[in-house]
């Protein structure tokens, strides 16, 4: 239902949150500390690739598209699709996206 699947999106987010900065006095139910450490550690995460590397990789010129395709690698590590040091891979998921299908 629509509020079990938001519900799983405020312990993603609460999680990420406590992960962060721990309240010194985090009262967690087992449950929750149990599902919390489930969830990946996404503190930090990047592209695989620079914008330099993009550039070169993909011949394209600095601007927006290079921006949104460094915030689509980003995400696509954070959501696990993408290993975080997967260069190859990105380059292969920024032309797929971008490229071949357009912006």
């Amino acid at each position: 239902t629509y509020a079990t699947q938001r519900a799983g999106d405020i312990a993603y987010i609460v999680g990420s949150d406590v992960r962060v900065t721990p309240p010194a006095s985090a009262n967690l139910t087992p449950a929750f500390a149990d599902q919390l450490s489930k969830l990946p550690n996404v503190t930090g995460a990047t592209s695989p690739l620079t914008g330099q590397e993009l550039m070169k990789r993909l011949g394209i010129p600095p601007g927006p598209l290079l921006g949104k395709i460094k915030d689509f690698l980003t995400d696509a590590v954070v959501s696990g699709e993408l290993a975080a040091g997967d260069r190859d891979g990105a380059e292969a998921l920024a032309r797929q996206k971008f490229l071949e299908d357009g912006p």
